[in-house]
């Protein structure tokens, strides 16, 4: 496509007005090679739609965890006592029986989920900056516990891991309470409702890209103190479309 003539058909348009509309849309000069004019980036206009893009990249990643911080804010994090109400109103909104396709209510749902809520604690204190600076192409892995391959991510404070533990129990707990059948619906419970004899130790986030520049996908991995995986969650940073605290 890319040696494919491009034709344009104006209609009483200066040529010149014509010339500077294009080089605006495309960032780009129209450099005289004498027998022939050709549009152009200099290693300046490059160098600026490459800070434009990062700039806009980083401030999209920002908002984006900012929105998830405020929805985290307005939900507590699940004990012995709220669990069970939280089951029940789970299986009743998105069982098979009743399934539910508002998926920004389930998405605010989610944000009670112990992983969902333990990797907003752990966006909330990565670098925008350091997230947007990540080729497009590439995958990068952070770890609490990196080897020569990974990055560190910030320190995580114990309450975390304490908070996700408690909360996870709870939920447990109350999860076996359901049916079997309604339990075998709930995938998006299963994850952080499996009992565990371990404790939270390390936490692994994964990153690549989503959709396009301004995207990226963060898969957050709970390990126990006995090597297995006990939870994960993925969260797509990106400047959303309506708000998620109910504007």
């Amino acid at each position: 496509m890319e040696d494919e003539p491009l034709i344009l058909r104006l209609n009483h348009v200066p040529l010149k007005e014509a010339m500077d509309k294009i080089a605006d849309v495309f960032q780009a000069d129209w450099v005289d090679h004498h027998d022939f004019i050709r549009l152009e980036r200099s290693p300046e206009r490059i160098k600026a739609i490459q800070t434009a893009v990062y700039l806009d990249r980083m401030s999209r990643f920002k908002t984006s965890i900012d929105e998830l911080v405020n929805l985290r804010k307005q939900v507590q994090p699940l004990n012995d006592k709220t669990a069970a109400d939280f089951v029940n109103l789970y299986a009743k909104s998105f069982g098979m029986s009743s399934p539910n396709e508002d998926r920004r209510l389930q998405f605010i749902m989610d944000s009670r989920l112990p992983t969902m809520r333990l990797a907003i604690q752990i966006l909330e204190r990565m670098d925008p900056e350091q997230l947007a600076q990540i080729p497009f192409n590439k995958r990068v892995v952070f770890s609490s516990s990196p080897n020569s391959m990974q990055l560190a991510l910030p320190e995580i404070e114990p309450t975390f891991l304490q908070e996700y533990a408690a909360s996870r129990a709870a939920l447990a707990k109350a999860f076996q309470t359901l049916r079997q059948d309604q339990r075998q619906n709930l995938y998006e419970l299963q994850s952080d409702a499996m009992a565990s004899t371990g404790q939270p130790a390390r936490i692994v986030v994964r990153t690549q890209p989503y959709s396009g520049p301004g995207s990226l996908t963060v898969q957050l991995v709970v390990i126990d103190d006995k090597g297995n995986e006990m939870g994960e969650d993925s969260e797509v940073l990106r400047q959303l479309v309506h708000g998620i605290d109910g504007s």
